[in-house]
């Protein structure tokens, strides 16, 4: 595994608790900086509490020290009722989720669906509208992949007149080769600037087996947002609260100024306790330096 997604495997095994491996890799990347302002992505991490009891789960984020918030959803309210709740709680919507069959739509020139999701992203206060996913038409072949970044370059422009900037969230599948080729590096560069940048998820790239901190630095400026969730040192690799994994995120910290990061939004896709995890994000951003 490359230096940059795992300290070492001496120390792995040294450090068998998570807690401790994680102030093991914050002790060793001791700086002068600190990520201050973060945000979260509930719609997963916040599981049932967020489902049953959304106004109590938020209320909690923002008492963490969250002050940002992606999301495709008003939790029963209307949307102008959940944009003065959220900011009576000074967290502030900076991304909103658009469906990919909404992207797809607006590609054959239907509009409604995207237009909707522009409409709710303005109302939520939102400037970047995020897409999750492409579909097996545009990821089985490079040539596939090179008509999603031309899609996704008309959608970005169309995005970009009413006032909105198109991001892509990648998954593994962008770093699985085709041919010898990685996707990513294939999508990336064909994509306009203006009309479509990155939502660079760590941890998924690193499933994908790249090096996360190398994808940035061949990439400098595409990544406004980064999602952050970490990576248990199992064989498996499976999901793990921010700060509990293998993941060095102070390396990769170091490299965000010139990736082009604005907003760090914690994530987790299968939370064992949605408390705990949004907690233990709070606190890794509250102790980390780099």
């Amino acid at each position: 595994m490359k230096k940059t997604i795992i300290a070492t495997l001496a120390l792995a095994t040294v450090m068998a608790s998570p807690v401790l491996y994680a102030a093991g890799k914050a002790d060793k990347a001791q700086g002068a900086h600190k990520i201050k302002t973060f945000g979260i992505i509930p719609k997963r991490i916040g599981g049932k509490w967020l489902q049953d009891n959304p106004k109590e789960c938020f209320t909690c984020i923002s008492q963490l020290g969250y002050s940002q918030v992606e999301r495709n959803d008003n939790y029963g309210m209307s949307p102008q009722e959940c944009r003065k709740f959220l900011d009576g709680l000074h967290l502030k919507t900076v991304i909103w989720g658009v469906a990919t069959n909404d992207v797809i739509d607006a590609i054959d020139g239907k509009y409604d669906g995207l237009d909707k999701s522009i409409a709710e992203c303005k109302t939520a206060g939102a400037k970047y509208l995020a897409c999750y996913s492409t579909t097996k038409k545009y990821n089985a072949t490079i040539d596939g992949w090179k008509e999603w970044a031309a899609a996704l370059n008309k959608v970005g422009e169309y995005c970009a007149k009413k006032g909105i900037k198109l991001l892509y969230h990648n998954h593994a599948i962008e770093f699985t080769p085709i041919g010898g080729v990685v996707p990513y590096d294939v999508l990336v560069p064909a994509l306009n600037p203006r009309f479509c940048n990155m939502e660079f998820d760590i941890y998924w790239a690193a499933k994908g087996d790249a090096d996360p901190l190398a994808v940035m630095k061949k990439f400098p400026g595409r990544f406004p947002v980064i999602h952050m969730k970490d990576m248990s040192s199992g064989q498996d690799r499976n999901f793990e609260d921010l700060g509990y994994g293998i993941l060095d995120y102070p390396a990769i910290f170091r490299q965000c100024g010139k990736a082009g990061v604005r907003y760090y939004i914690v994530e987790h896709d299968k939370p064992t306790d949605s408390k705990r995890s949004i907690e233990r994000g709070a606190e890794f951003f509250k102790k980390t330096t780099y």
